[in-house]
Protein backbone atom coordinates (compact mmCIF):
# COMPACT_ATOMS: atom_id res chain seq x y z
CA UNK A 1 0.00 0.00 0.00
CA UNK A 2 2.99 2.36 1.09
CA UNK A 3 4.89 0.49 -0.70
CA UNK A 4 6.43 3.22 -2.84
CA UNK A 5 7.29 4.71 -0.09
CA UNK A 6 9.52 2.05 1.63
CA UNK A 7 11.25 1.26 -1.36
CA UNK A 8 12.89 4.77 -1.24
CA UNK A 9 15.26 3.68 1.32
CA UNK A 10 17.33 0.94 1.63
CA UNK A 11 18.16 1.34 5.35
CA UNK A 12 16.30 -1.74 7.56
CA UNK A 13 17.96 -0.91 11.28
CA UNK A 14 16.20 -3.82 12.97
CA UNK A 15 14.00 -6.72 12.04
CA UNK A 16 12.90 -9.97 13.11
CA UNK A 17 13.78 -11.75 9.97
CA UNK A 18 16.41 -14.93 10.00
CA UNK A 19 19.83 -15.22 10.74
CA UNK A 20 22.63 -15.16 7.31
CA UNK A 21 21.92 -18.85 7.33
CA UNK A 22 19.69 -20.69 5.28
CA UNK A 23 17.17 -22.77 7.32
CA UNK A 24 17.22 -26.71 6.00
CA UNK A 25 14.38 -27.74 3.59
CA UNK A 26 14.75 -30.96 5.30
CA UNK A 27 13.45 -31.30 9.04
CA UNK A 28 15.24 -33.31 10.89
CA UNK A 29 13.77 -35.83 13.36
CA UNK A 30 15.84 -33.99 16.48
CA UNK A 31 14.80 -35.36 20.04
CA UNK A 32 11.28 -35.59 21.23
CA UNK A 33 12.05 -33.70 24.50
CA UNK A 34 7.91 -32.55 25.13
CA UNK A 35 7.49 -33.01 28.75
CA UNK A 36 4.12 -34.83 28.91
CA UNK A 37 0.98 -33.21 28.32
CA UNK A 38 -2.10 -35.27 30.06
CA UNK A 39 -4.37 -32.72 31.18
CA UNK A 40 -6.72 -33.98 33.75
CA UNK A 41 -9.20 -31.48 33.78
CA UNK A 42 -11.20 -29.55 30.76
CA UNK A 43 -12.81 -26.19 30.31
CA UNK A 44 -9.88 -24.01 30.73
CA UNK A 45 -7.88 -21.37 28.32
CA UNK A 46 -5.10 -23.65 26.43
CA UNK A 47 -1.85 -21.54 26.31
CA UNK A 48 0.79 -22.87 23.69
CA UNK A 49 3.59 -20.27 23.95
CA UNK A 50 7.06 -21.35 21.35
CA UNK A 51 9.91 -18.31 20.93
CA UNK A 52 13.17 -18.62 20.46
CA UNK A 53 15.07 -18.49 16.88
CA UNK A 54 16.28 -21.24 14.81
CA UNK A 55 19.91 -21.56 16.24
CA UNK A 56 22.13 -19.35 19.00
CA UNK A 57 22.71 -16.75 16.83
CA UNK A 58 18.49 -15.85 16.06
CA UNK A 59 17.85 -16.37 19.56
CA UNK A 60 17.73 -12.81 20.80
CA UNK A 61 17.54 -12.11 24.59
CA UNK A 62 14.09 -10.35 23.39
CA UNK A 63 12.49 -13.46 22.91
CA UNK A 64 13.03 -15.23 25.70
CA UNK A 65 12.01 -12.09 27.87
CA UNK A 66 8.72 -12.40 25.72
CA UNK A 67 7.88 -15.97 27.18
CA UNK A 68 8.55 -14.31 30.98
CA UNK A 69 6.39 -11.58 30.22
CA UNK A 70 3.76 -13.76 29.34
CA UNK A 71 3.79 -16.54 31.96
CA UNK A 72 3.52 -13.46 34.47
CA UNK A 73 0.69 -11.82 32.71
CA UNK A 74 -1.54 -15.44 32.94
CA UNK A 75 -0.83 -15.38 36.39
CA UNK A 76 -2.09 -12.22 36.62
CA UNK A 77 -5.33 -13.30 34.78
CA UNK A 78 -5.78 -16.01 37.07
CA UNK A 79 -5.36 -19.09 34.45
CA UNK A 80 -3.94 -22.11 35.89
CA UNK A 81 -0.39 -23.04 34.57
CA UNK A 82 -1.36 -26.55 34.40
CA UNK A 83 -3.12 -25.41 31.08
CA UNK A 84 -0.08 -23.72 29.99
CA UNK A 85 3.07 -24.88 27.55
CA UNK A 86 5.71 -23.24 27.11
CA UNK A 87 8.65 -24.09 24.33
CA UNK A 88 11.64 -22.07 23.50
CA UNK A 89 15.23 -23.01 22.04
CA UNK A 90 17.49 -26.07 23.57
CA UNK A 91 14.22 -26.88 26.27
CA UNK A 92 15.58 -28.13 28.72
CA UNK A 93 18.96 -29.07 27.26
CA UNK A 94 21.42 -27.22 29.99
CA UNK A 95 24.67 -27.87 27.87
CA UNK A 96 23.67 -25.89 24.57
CA UNK A 97 23.30 -22.47 24.01
CA UNK A 98 20.12 -20.93 22.67
CA UNK A 99 20.27 -16.86 24.20
CA UNK A 100 22.01 -14.55 22.51
CA UNK A 101 22.45 -11.29 24.47
CA UNK A 102 24.68 -7.81 25.01
CA UNK A 103 26.80 -7.53 27.90
CA UNK A 104 25.68 -4.79 30.11
CA UNK A 105 27.24 -2.51 32.49
CA UNK A 106 29.86 -1.39 30.43
CA UNK A 107 32.47 0.51 31.61
CA UNK A 108 33.48 3.83 29.78
CA UNK A 109 36.47 2.33 28.45
CA UNK A 110 35.58 -0.78 27.55
CA UNK A 111 32.89 1.32 24.99
CA UNK A 112 35.69 3.30 23.33
CA UNK A 113 37.44 -0.06 23.18
CA UNK A 114 34.81 -1.52 21.14
CA UNK A 115 36.03 1.09 18.11
CA UNK A 116 38.86 -1.44 17.90
CA UNK A 117 36.65 -4.20 16.61
CA UNK A 118 35.13 -5.25 12.92
CA UNK A 119 32.32 -5.92 14.75
CA UNK A 120 31.15 -3.53 17.43
CA UNK A 121 28.21 -5.41 18.00
CA UNK A 122 29.73 -9.29 18.09
CA UNK A 123 32.04 -7.82 20.33
CA UNK A 124 30.02 -7.98 23.18
CA UNK A 125 27.90 -10.15 22.50
CA UNK A 126 27.72 -13.36 24.68
CA UNK A 127 25.42 -16.51 24.66
CA UNK A 128 24.04 -19.02 27.26
CA UNK A 129 21.60 -21.22 27.99
CA UNK A 130 17.69 -20.08 28.66
CA UNK A 131 16.87 -19.13 31.86
CA UNK A 132 12.92 -20.22 31.79
CA UNK A 133 13.30 -23.40 33.46
CA UNK A 134 10.39 -22.65 35.75
CA UNK A 135 7.85 -22.63 32.82
CA UNK A 136 9.40 -25.12 29.84
CA UNK A 137 7.86 -28.12 29.13
CA UNK A 138 10.16 -28.38 25.65
CA UNK A 139 12.82 -27.34 23.34
CA UNK A 140 10.82 -25.86 20.28
CA UNK A 141 11.58 -28.03 17.32
CA UNK A 142 9.29 -28.46 15.19
CA UNK A 143 8.15 -31.30 16.26
CA UNK A 144 7.35 -30.56 19.57
CA UNK A 145 5.51 -28.01 18.17
CA UNK A 146 3.11 -29.81 16.50
CA UNK A 147 2.88 -32.79 19.24
CA UNK A 148 1.60 -29.82 21.26
CA UNK A 149 -0.40 -28.12 18.79
CA UNK A 150 -2.00 -32.67 18.36
CA UNK A 151 -1.97 -33.02 22.54
CA UNK A 152 -4.04 -29.79 23.26
CA UNK A 153 -6.50 -30.36 20.16
CA UNK A 154 -7.10 -34.06 21.77
CA UNK A 155 -7.52 -32.78 25.03
CA UNK A 156 -10.13 -29.95 24.43
CA UNK A 157 -13.56 -31.17 24.42
CA UNK A 158 -15.79 -28.64 25.30
CA UNK A 159 -17.18 -25.67 23.92
CA UNK A 160 -16.16 -23.58 26.86
CA UNK A 161 -12.33 -23.96 25.76
CA UNK A 162 -10.43 -21.71 24.67
CA UNK A 163 -7.13 -22.01 22.61
CA UNK A 164 -4.33 -19.22 22.50
CA UNK A 165 -0.90 -19.31 20.20
CA UNK A 166 1.40 -17.27 20.02
CA UNK A 167 5.12 -17.12 18.11
CA UNK A 168 7.80 -14.97 19.31
CA UNK A 169 10.57 -15.21 17.00
CA UNK A 170 11.93 -15.17 13.24
CA UNK A 171 10.01 -15.62 9.68
CA UNK A 172 10.43 -15.54 6.49
CA UNK A 173 8.79 -15.50 2.92
CA UNK A 174 8.18 -18.28 0.85
CA UNK A 175 10.83 -19.31 -1.13
CA UNK A 176 9.59 -18.73 -4.67
CA UNK A 177 10.64 -16.91 -7.65
CA UNK A 178 7.47 -14.63 -7.56
CA UNK A 179 7.33 -14.45 -3.99
CA UNK A 180 3.79 -14.25 -2.94
CA UNK A 181 4.34 -15.08 0.14
CA UNK A 182 1.23 -17.43 0.00
CA UNK A 183 3.34 -19.95 2.58
CA UNK A 184 5.52 -17.62 4.47
CA UNK A 185 6.80 -19.72 7.22
CA UNK A 186 8.15 -19.42 10.70
CA UNK A 187 11.32 -20.72 12.31
CA UNK A 188 12.34 -23.42 14.95
CA UNK A 189 15.10 -24.90 16.99
CA UNK A 190 18.19 -26.62 14.77
CA UNK A 191 16.97 -25.02 11.60
CA UNK A 192 13.42 -26.67 11.24
CA UNK A 193 9.97 -24.46 10.55
CA UNK A 194 6.75 -24.28 9.95
CA UNK A 195 5.16 -22.96 7.13
CA UNK A 196 1.27 -22.17 6.46
CA UNK A 197 -0.12 -25.30 5.46
CA UNK A 198 1.76 -27.02 7.93
CA UNK A 199 0.73 -24.45 10.16
CA UNK A 200 -3.76 -24.82 9.26
CA UNK A 201 -3.03 -28.64 9.14
CA UNK A 202 -2.19 -29.12 12.78
CA UNK A 203 -4.99 -26.54 13.43
CA UNK A 204 -7.73 -28.62 11.11
CA UNK A 205 -7.61 -30.95 14.69
CA UNK A 206 -9.35 -28.67 16.41
CA UNK A 207 -13.09 -28.72 17.17
CA UNK A 208 -15.02 -26.46 14.56
CA UNK A 209 -16.01 -24.09 17.36
CA UNK A 210 -13.41 -23.63 19.77
CA UNK A 211 -12.61 -20.06 19.59
CA UNK A 212 -8.98 -19.94 18.91
CA UNK A 213 -6.67 -16.64 18.70
CA UNK A 214 -3.06 -16.75 17.19
CA UNK A 215 -0.61 -14.18 17.89
CA UNK A 216 2.45 -13.49 15.63
CA UNK A 217 5.35 -11.58 15.89
CA UNK A 218 7.91 -12.49 13.16
CA UNK A 219 8.56 -11.19 9.99
CA UNK A 220 6.22 -11.92 7.45
CA UNK A 221 3.87 -12.75 9.72
CA UNK A 222 0.43 -11.62 8.34
CA UNK A 223 1.17 -14.61 5.93
CA UNK A 224 -0.20 -16.72 8.35
CA UNK A 225 -3.93 -14.77 8.64
CA UNK A 226 -4.31 -17.14 5.34
CA UNK A 227 -5.50 -19.51 8.10
CA UNK A 228 -9.15 -18.20 6.77
CA UNK A 229 -8.71 -20.44 3.81
CA UNK A 230 -8.37 -24.04 3.60
CA UNK A 231 -4.97 -24.90 3.29
CA UNK A 232 -4.52 -21.20 2.67
CA UNK A 233 -5.68 -20.81 -0.49
CA UNK A 234 -8.60 -18.52 -1.60
CA UNK A 235 -9.40 -20.77 -4.10
CA UNK A 236 -10.41 -23.81 -1.81
CA UNK A 237 -12.52 -21.81 -0.14
CA UNK A 238 -13.30 -20.69 3.59
CA UNK A 239 -12.38 -22.68 6.89
CA UNK A 240 -15.38 -23.20 9.22
CA UNK A 241 -13.04 -22.87 12.39
CA UNK A 242 -13.66 -20.94 14.75
CA UNK A 243 -9.98 -19.43 14.41
CA UNK A 244 -8.80 -15.45 14.25
CA UNK A 245 -5.25 -13.80 14.56
CA UNK A 246 -3.21 -10.80 15.29
CA UNK A 247 -0.26 -10.36 13.23
CA UNK A 248 3.09 -8.07 13.46
CA UNK A 249 3.69 -7.70 10.29
CA UNK A 250 2.01 -7.86 6.54
CA UNK A 251 2.51 -11.29 4.88
CA UNK A 252 5.37 -8.91 2.52
CA UNK A 253 6.83 -7.21 4.87
CA UNK A 254 9.59 -7.50 8.15
CA UNK A 255 8.69 -6.55 11.45
CA UNK A 256 10.57 -5.25 14.66
CA UNK A 257 12.07 -6.18 18.43
CA UNK A 258 14.51 -9.07 18.17
CA UNK A 259 17.24 -7.72 19.77
CA UNK A 260 19.96 -9.15 22.28
CA UNK A 261 19.58 -6.07 24.70
CA UNK A 262 16.25 -5.67 26.48
CA UNK A 263 17.18 -1.60 26.09
CA UNK A 264 16.41 -1.53 22.62
CA UNK A 265 12.75 -3.37 22.30
CA UNK A 266 9.66 -2.15 21.05
CA UNK A 267 7.29 -4.55 19.20
CA UNK A 268 3.82 -5.36 18.20
CA UNK A 269 3.28 -7.72 21.40
CA UNK A 270 5.13 -5.67 23.73
CA UNK A 271 2.43 -3.07 22.64
CA UNK A 272 -0.73 -5.81 22.92
CA UNK A 273 0.10 -6.95 26.13
CA UNK A 274 0.51 -3.65 28.00
CA UNK A 275 -2.66 -3.11 26.85
CA UNK A 276 -3.80 -6.01 28.93
CA UNK A 277 -1.35 -5.62 31.64
CA UNK A 278 -2.86 -2.23 31.39
CA UNK A 279 0.60 -0.72 31.95
CA UNK A 280 3.83 -0.08 29.96
CA UNK A 281 6.45 -2.33 30.71
CA UNK A 282 8.07 1.11 31.99
CA UNK A 283 4.58 1.43 34.48
CA UNK A 284 3.27 4.46 32.57
CA UNK A 285 -0.51 3.84 32.49
CA UNK A 286 -2.53 2.33 29.53
CA UNK A 287 -5.78 2.90 29.11
CA UNK A 288 -6.51 0.51 25.91
CA UNK A 289 -10.52 -0.28 27.60
CA UNK A 290 -12.65 1.54 24.58
CA UNK A 291 -15.95 0.79 25.34
CA UNK A 292 -15.16 1.61 29.03
CA UNK A 293 -17.04 -2.49 29.93
CA UNK A 294 -14.08 -3.50 32.11
CA UNK A 295 -12.80 -6.00 29.89
CA UNK A 296 -9.93 -5.84 27.89
CA UNK A 297 -10.64 -7.61 24.38
CA UNK A 298 -7.80 -8.20 21.56
CA UNK A 299 -9.24 -6.24 19.48
CA UNK A 300 -9.18 -3.22 21.81
CA UNK A 301 -5.48 -3.99 22.50
CA UNK A 302 -4.77 -4.79 18.56
CA UNK A 303 -5.74 -0.63 18.40
CA UNK A 304 -4.41 0.30 21.65
CA UNK A 305 -0.91 -1.40 19.83
CA UNK A 306 -1.99 0.60 16.64
CA UNK A 307 -1.43 3.78 17.74
CA UNK A 308 1.53 3.22 20.48
CA UNK A 309 3.54 0.56 18.68
CA UNK A 310 6.88 3.00 17.89
CA UNK A 311 8.17 0.52 15.28
CA UNK A 312 8.47 -0.63 11.65
CA UNK A 313 4.89 -2.73 12.06
CA UNK A 314 2.13 -2.44 10.22
CA UNK A 315 0.09 -5.14 12.16
CA UNK A 316 -3.29 -6.49 10.37
CA UNK A 317 -5.89 -9.14 11.48
CA UNK A 318 -7.79 -11.47 10.00
CA UNK A 319 -10.44 -9.74 9.43
CA UNK A 320 -8.51 -6.89 7.97
CA UNK A 321 -6.76 -9.53 5.72
CA UNK A 322 -10.24 -11.28 4.42
CA UNK A 323 -11.10 -8.00 3.26
CA UNK A 324 -8.48 -6.56 1.60
CA UNK A 325 -7.46 -10.03 0.27
CA UNK A 326 -10.38 -11.78 -0.71
CA UNK A 327 -11.04 -12.28 -4.88
CA UNK A 328 -14.63 -11.43 -4.60
CA UNK A 329 -14.72 -8.58 -2.54
CA UNK A 330 -14.06 -5.86 -5.19
CA UNK A 331 -11.79 -2.28 -5.22
CA UNK A 332 -14.11 0.44 -4.91
CA UNK A 333 -14.75 2.71 -7.86
CA UNK A 334 -12.16 5.86 -7.42
CA UNK A 335 -11.69 4.65 -3.95
CA UNK A 336 -8.88 6.84 -3.84
CA UNK A 337 -10.93 10.02 -4.41
CA UNK A 338 -13.53 9.96 -2.63
CA UNK A 339 -13.28 11.79 0.92
CA UNK A 340 -12.17 10.07 3.46
CA UNK A 341 -14.15 11.18 5.82
CA UNK A 342 -17.16 9.29 4.05
CA UNK A 343 -15.18 5.96 5.31
CA UNK A 344 -14.49 6.95 9.04
CA UNK A 345 -17.82 7.86 9.71
CA UNK A 346 -18.94 4.41 8.67
CA UNK A 347 -15.76 2.71 11.04
CA UNK A 348 -16.90 1.58 14.27
CA UNK A 349 -16.03 3.65 17.38
CA UNK A 350 -12.79 1.30 18.17
CA UNK A 351 -11.07 2.20 14.62
CA UNK A 352 -12.43 5.81 14.88
CA UNK A 353 -10.01 6.45 17.45
CA UNK A 354 -7.14 4.45 16.11
CA UNK A 355 -7.37 6.29 12.57
CA UNK A 356 -7.72 9.86 15.06
CA UNK A 357 -4.60 8.71 16.99
CA UNK A 358 -2.55 8.14 13.77
CA UNK A 359 -3.73 11.12 12.22
CA UNK A 360 -2.24 13.24 15.49
CA UNK A 361 1.09 11.63 15.52
CA UNK A 362 1.35 12.31 11.98
CA UNK A 363 0.21 15.92 12.24
CA UNK A 364 -2.46 15.65 9.50
CA UNK A 365 -5.65 17.20 9.71
CA UNK A 366 -8.64 15.45 8.56
CA UNK A 367 -10.32 18.00 6.45
CA UNK A 368 -13.78 17.03 4.73
CA UNK A 369 -12.23 17.24 0.84
CA UNK A 370 -8.87 14.63 2.42
CA UNK A 371 -8.92 11.39 0.30
CA UNK A 372 -6.55 8.43 -0.01
CA UNK A 373 -4.44 9.80 -2.97
CA UNK A 374 -3.80 13.23 -0.17
CA UNK A 375 -2.72 10.94 2.33
CA UNK A 376 0.12 9.03 0.23
CA UNK A 377 1.15 12.27 -1.72
CA UNK A 378 1.54 13.67 1.86
CA UNK A 379 3.12 10.46 2.55
CA UNK A 380 5.61 10.56 -0.07
CA UNK A 381 6.49 14.41 0.57
CA UNK A 382 7.73 13.27 3.61
CA UNK A 383 9.60 10.77 2.50
CA UNK A 384 11.27 12.55 -0.15
CA UNK A 385 12.36 15.82 2.20
CA UNK A 386 13.13 13.35 5.78
CA UNK A 387 14.70 10.38 3.63
CA UNK A 388 16.79 13.37 1.39
CA UNK A 389 18.46 14.97 4.13
CA UNK A 390 19.12 11.63 5.94
CA UNK A 391 20.57 9.88 3.06
CA UNK A 392 22.81 12.93 2.31
CA UNK A 393 24.48 13.08 5.46
CA UNK A 394 23.88 9.48 6.86
CA UNK A 395 26.10 7.70 4.24
CA UNK A 396 28.43 10.32 4.10
CA UNK A 397 28.85 10.02 8.49
CA UNK A 398 29.31 6.34 7.61
CA UNK A 399 31.68 6.38 5.17
CA UNK A 400 33.84 8.50 7.13
CA UNK A 401 33.11 6.51 10.38
CA UNK A 402 34.59 3.86 8.90
CA UNK A 403 37.51 5.13 6.89
CA UNK A 404 38.81 7.06 10.54
CA UNK A 405 38.06 3.24 12.42
CA UNK A 406 40.44 1.86 9.78
CA UNK A 407 43.19 4.67 9.90
CA UNK A 408 43.06 3.23 13.81
CA UNK A 409 42.65 -0.05 14.08
CA UNK A 410 45.01 -1.41 10.96
CA UNK A 411 48.51 -0.21 12.76
CA UNK A 412 47.02 -1.65 15.86
CA UNK A 413 46.24 -4.68 14.34
CA UNK A 414 48.62 -5.11 12.35
CA UNK A 415 50.62 -4.97 15.59
CA UNK A 416 48.73 -7.68 17.93
CA UNK A 417 46.71 -9.86 15.35
CA UNK A 418 43.58 -11.51 16.06
CA UNK A 419 43.06 -10.05 19.70
CA UNK A 420 40.23 -7.94 18.22
CA UNK A 421 38.50 -10.66 16.06
CA UNK A 422 37.21 -12.68 18.92
CA UNK A 423 33.85 -13.38 19.97
CA UNK A 424 32.63 -12.44 23.06
CA UNK A 425 35.46 -10.02 23.08
CA UNK A 426 35.64 -8.51 26.71
CA UNK A 427 35.36 -11.84 28.12
CA UNK A 428 38.66 -12.62 26.78
CA UNK A 429 40.49 -9.55 26.94
CA UNK A 430 42.27 -9.47 30.67
CA UNK A 431 41.63 -5.92 32.40
CA UNK A 432 45.53 -4.68 32.11
CA UNK A 433 45.61 -5.51 28.13
CA UNK A 434 42.27 -2.98 28.15
CA UNK A 435 44.06 -0.22 29.65
CA UNK A 436 47.16 -0.44 27.28
CA UNK A 437 44.83 -0.82 24.34
CA UNK A 438 42.10 2.02 25.23
CA UNK A 439 46.00 4.20 26.00
CA UNK A 440 47.01 3.17 21.68
CA UNK A 441 43.08 4.12 21.40
CA UNK A 442 42.90 7.74 22.85
CA UNK A 443 46.25 8.38 22.06
CA UNK A 444 46.11 8.02 18.33
CA UNK A 445 45.59 11.08 16.09
CA UNK A 446 42.07 10.19 15.01
CA UNK A 447 40.90 9.04 17.99
CA UNK A 448 39.04 12.57 18.38
CA UNK A 449 37.02 12.67 15.47
CA UNK A 450 36.79 9.23 15.49
CA UNK A 451 34.71 9.40 18.98
CA UNK A 452 32.58 12.29 17.71
CA UNK A 453 31.38 10.89 14.57
CA UNK A 454 30.51 7.80 16.61
CA UNK A 455 28.34 9.84 18.96
CA UNK A 456 27.11 11.65 16.27
CA UNK A 457 25.70 8.50 14.31
CA UNK A 458 24.07 6.91 17.53
CA UNK A 459 23.21 9.84 19.46
CA UNK A 460 21.19 11.25 16.38
CA UNK A 461 21.35 10.03 13.04
CA UNK A 462 20.06 6.30 13.43
CA UNK A 463 17.27 7.57 16.43
CA UNK A 464 16.62 9.57 13.65
CA UNK A 465 16.65 7.26 11.13
CA UNK A 466 13.93 4.50 13.53
CA UNK A 467 11.52 7.65 13.98
CA UNK A 468 11.19 8.15 10.28
CA UNK A 469 10.96 4.40 9.88
CA UNK A 470 8.04 4.79 12.20
CA UNK A 471 6.17 7.47 10.58
CA UNK A 472 6.27 5.74 7.75
CA UNK A 473 5.00 2.79 9.47
CA UNK A 474 2.03 5.02 10.75
CA UNK A 475 1.43 6.16 7.25
CA UNK A 476 1.16 2.32 6.45
CA UNK A 477 -1.37 1.63 8.91
CA UNK A 478 -3.60 4.74 8.41
CA UNK A 479 -3.63 3.77 4.77
CA UNK A 480 -4.54 0.05 5.33
CA UNK A 481 -7.22 1.25 8.01
CA UNK A 482 -8.71 3.23 5.71
CA UNK A 483 -8.68 0.18 2.81
CA UNK A 484 -10.07 -2.32 5.14
CA UNK A 485 -13.10 -0.13 5.80
CA UNK A 486 -13.57 0.75 1.84
CA UNK A 487 -13.52 -3.08 1.39
CA UNK A 488 -15.28 -3.48 4.36
CA UNK A 489 -18.10 -1.73 2.60
CA UNK A 490 -18.16 -3.17 -0.24
CA UNK A 491 -18.65 -6.91 1.33
CA UNK A 492 -21.70 -5.12 2.81
CA UNK A 493 -23.18 -4.82 -0.74
CA UNK A 494 -22.19 -8.01 -1.65
CA UNK A 495 -24.96 -11.57 -1.41
CA UNK A 496 -22.07 -13.68 -0.78
CA UNK A 497 -23.84 -14.70 2.75
CA UNK A 498 -21.13 -17.36 3.46
CA UNK A 499 -18.60 -14.25 3.01
CA UNK A 500 -20.37 -12.20 5.32
CA UNK A 501 -20.99 -15.11 7.99
CA UNK A 502 -16.89 -15.50 8.01
CA UNK A 503 -16.19 -11.77 7.71
CA UNK A 504 -18.87 -11.48 11.14
CA UNK A 505 -17.28 -14.64 13.02
CA UNK A 506 -13.81 -13.16 12.79
CA UNK A 507 -14.72 -9.83 13.94
CA UNK A 508 -16.53 -11.62 16.86
CA UNK A 509 -13.48 -14.07 17.57
CA UNK A 510 -11.18 -10.98 17.88
CA UNK A 511 -13.38 -9.16 19.87
CA UNK A 512 -12.54 -11.99 22.61
CA UNK A 513 -10.20 -11.61 25.47
CA UNK A 514 -6.89 -13.29 24.83
CA UNK A 515 -6.87 -14.45 28.43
Amino acid sequence: MLKYLIMMTCLVLSACGTDSSSPSTSFPTGPFDLESLNWTQTNGTYFLVVGGGSSPKSSQLTLEYNLELFSELTQTYGHSDAFDTYLFGAGHQKNELDVKEKLSNLSDMDQELLMLYHNESDAITTYRHNHLEGILNGSSYRNNVLSALQSISQNITSQEDKFRFYFTGHGSPETTEEKHYHNNKFHLWEDTEINVQDFINALDQFPKEVPTQILMVQCYAGGFARLIYEGGKSQNGLRPHNQCGFFASLPSETSAGCSPSLKKRKEYSQYFFSAYRKHTEEGETVQADANLDGIITSNEAHAYALVADESIDTPITTSDFLLINHPDIETPKNHEKQPIVNWIQTMDPLRQKVVDGLSKSLNLEITPMLNLKDIKEHGKNFVEIESKALQEVYPNTKDKYEELKKNLMTPIHEQYPNIFHTSPAFENLPFWKRNFFYALLTNHPDYTELSQTKAFLENTLIPDFEKYENQIAYYQRLITLILVEMYKQELLKSKDAALKNKFKQLVACEDQSYF
